[in-house]
């Protein structure tokens, strides 16, 4: 049993995933490395990671939750997603969470002028970090409906060049029979955000994100999203779709495979195919996803998240 969790928290470590820098895409600020995030399921995972896309997110706890993930490309780019819930009565609860890519000991070069080459040489170094805060709020009339609203803060640091902003998203979550039903609005607000006094401005992308869990039977659930959004930069499709097919062969684990849209840093649409799992063992959960890589062909990433619910 040591040799499983040591082997376990090995992977979650030194799981890997790569990016782009751009507000336009959702996975990157929406609890960055979410193994869920691939299998269409992040407002019903179980996991407090699951507010970064639906403030309703359905996670069930007693009095607190824990949930995080961190991830490694490029053996230089991190990211660290953290959210913690606390139940403030039978009917409302509220999270709190950040999640961050950065990387740290970046060069900084200049010209050498003495050189009759004129080299470059590195002067110092710096720091590249984009952040998303949140806190959300979570009401429970029944124990079919879940309504959620959070406060957003994005910022993002490069070297001694900042720039900040907060907007606002609301979200609602049915729970039917057979069907689950999530409808979340992020960046409401829209507002533009952009280096220090810079004129140039970047406008927060706003998204209807519709999420649905159809469960024929109690061992099997087909995961989908459909996601609108705008964004500056000029994308010929604003809406992108994903699926998974999910079968729980036991009640305490899952085996899901999944397909989900996206746009890479040429802003290109490509297809992401994963395969995951998750043990659920009602406090303690682990999420994992392999999925082939965004941007880079013949590459591959695994994810992990742990969450802790008490």
């Amino acid at each position: 049993m040591k040799h499983i969790v040591f082997l376990i928290l090995f992977v979650f470590v030194y799981s890997s995933w790569s990016f782009a820098i751009d507000y336009t895409y959702p996975y990157l600020v929406n609890g960055a490395g979410n193994p869920n995030y691939y299998l269409s399921k992040m407002p019903f995972s179980g996991s407090g990671l699951g507010v970064f896309e639906n403030d309703a997110s359905y996670t069930q706890f007693r009095k607190f939750s824990f949930s995080l993930s961190q991830t490694e490309a490029f053996q230089s780019l991190k990211t660290q997603s953290m959210v913690v819930g606390f139940r403030l009565n039978k009917s409302s609860r509220i999270f709190v969470g950040a999640s961050r890519l950065y990387q740290n000991d970046i060069p900084k070069t200049k010209i050498d002028s003495e050189s009759f080459l004129q080299e470059f040489l590195v002067e110092s170094t710096y720091t590249y970090q984009n952040l998303h805060a949140k806190v959300s709020y979570q009401y429970e009339p029944n124990q079919r409906m879940r309504v959620g609203a959070g406060l957003n803060y994005f910022e993002t640091t490069i070297d001694s060049m900042k720039m900040d902003t907060f907007d606002l998203s609301g979200s609602m979550i049915l729970l039917l029979n057979n069907v689950d039903i999530g409808i979340s609005l992020i960046n409401i607000l829209g507002n533009e955000i952009g280096f220090n006094d810079s004129e140039i401005k970047e406008t927060l992308p706003r998204s209807v994100v519709l999420n649905s869990a159809i469960k024929p039977s109690p061992w099997l659930s087909l995961n989908s999203i459909l996601r609108y959004q705008t964004s500056t930069n000029d994308l010929k499709k604003k809406y992108l779709s994903g699926i998974s097919l999910e079968i729980l062969p036991f009640s305490f684990f899952r085996i899901a495979i999944g397909y989900t849209e996206q746009f890479d840093s040429l802003n290109k649409l490509r297809g992401v195919m994963s395969v995951g799992s998750s043990i659920d063992l009602d406090r303690f959960a682990i999420h994992y996803l392999f999925k082939t890589n965004d941007y880079l062909d013949n590459e591959n990433n695994h994810l992990v998240s742990l969450s802790f619910n008490y």
